[in-house]
């Protein structure tokens, strides 16, 4: 994606002037590539995203849906239809903990797996 904003007023970034008047594009893209972020950023590694992973990370340098005033409007669809998936695969099986005992309860409501692999039983 790109993102796309008209500077009225003079802007400094890194010592970087931008003068007002000046059209700014951001290339979201190109944003989810740099590798003072990311280590081999062209490889598919979900483990980034875990807590540990995370914590010391700038939140602004992952931005799949953009940010604030000019936040995708398809961001409301995209976790909506992740919620119509999750749903109809609980309507039709039954998502069983291989290894329950990998399981742990944080609080009454929140649990938590470990390295989980799940069975998926069809619904008769």
């Amino acid at each position: 994606g790109i993102n796309a904003e008209y500077r009225q007023n003079d802007l400094e970034i890194d010592g970087v002037k931008i003068p007002g008047g000046t059209n700014v594009l951001v290339l979201i893209d190109a944003l989810h590539r740099v590798e003072e972020f990311w280590d081999y950023p062209e490889e598919f590694r979900p483990e980034r995203f875990s807590p540990e992973n995370s914590k010391n990370r700038d939140p602004y340098s992952y931005i799949p849906f953009s940010v604030a005033s000019r936040n995708c409007i398809g961001q409301r669809f995209a976790v909506t239809e992740l919620k119509m998936a999750v749903a109809k695969i609980i309507y039709n099986f039954n998502v069983i903990a291989h290894e329950p005992g990998k399981v742990i309860r944080l609080c009454a409501l929140i649990q938590k797996p470990i390295n989980m692999n799940l069975k998926f039983i069809p619904r008769r």
